[in-house]
């Protein structure tokens, strides 16, 4: 197994090492470097790695910026302090997305699930292999959100429901209601399970899993009781609620 290590903090790229010999000494760190400019010239001269691990905001410039324009053709695992990339991480067939300070237990997942993809795949065909890397996406699992004058981290199976109110995105949980800098719903939704969470209206986006009663509002919409509140579905959105809550 060949990997490419991008990262311009020497102590990170040195901890990720260590942690990737630690997992496999067999492996092999084929190739490592600290700049955008050297990363694509390796891509684009080295045909034989098998997964890129790599930081997003390096030295000079933003890498997710030119994979946009230079597909990458490897699995690929990002490890940056950053976490607004994550929905276009999945788009340049991302395996996993881990948060800096990186921590040894959350690479070894990430691993695990590269040698589960990789063994998963019959075929040898590399295109086979990043399409089916797109199929398993993951979702997000907590956010960062304001509570007062303080920031606080919200766990996904906490939140009863996601609304917008003047522009503002607001996470609701049983006990609190916290302020999202995210900058609209359908970036919200996009990062969301589908089986858990369903968008109901243009300004409110549900967890199946805190919702307490429904009741019918007229003939084509429902009241949906979640965390005490009630929330009015569209009348767009009725049926497919319908089948989706008992799934």
């Amino acid at each position: 197994m060949k990997l490419l290590v991008i990262e311009d903090e020497p102590k990170t790229q040195h901890q990720i090492i260590q942690f990737l010999m630690e997992y496999n000494d067999s492996w092999i760190i084929e190739d490592e470097c600290d700049n955008i400019e050297e990363a694509i010239y390796l891509l684009k001269t080295k045909s034989k790695y098998d997964l890129v691990l790599a930081d997003i905001e390096l030295t000079d410039g933003n890498l997710m910026n030119v994979l946009d324009q230079f597909p990458l053709t490897v699995p690929i695992i990002f490890i940056t302090a950053y976490n607004q990339y994550m929905q276009r991480a999945f788009e340049v067939n991302s395996i996993s997305y881990l948060t800096k300070p990186i921590k040894k237990i959350e690479l070894f997942k990430a691993l695990d699930k590269f040698q589960k993809i990789s063994k998963d795949v019959t075929s040898n065909d590399l295109k086979d292999l990043l399409v089916y890397i797109k199929q398993q996406k993951e979702y997000k699992q907590k956010f960062l959100a304001q509570l007062s004058n303080k920031l606080v981290i919200v766990d996904i199976k906490d939140i009863a429901f996601f609304e917008i109110e003047d522009g503002v995105i607001f996470i609701n949980t049983l006990k609190d209601r916290l302020m999202l800098k995210e900058r609209s719903l359908d970036d919200i939704e996009e990062v969301l399970d589908p089986n858990s969470f369903m968008r109901v209206n243009r300004s409110s986006i549900v967890n199946k899993e805190h919702i307490i009663e429904i009741k019918p509002y007229d003939k084509n919409s429902i009241m949906i009781n979640t965390s005490n509140k009630w929330i009015k579905s569209s009348q767009k959105k009725t049926v497919e609620f319908r089948k989706w809550i008992t799934q």
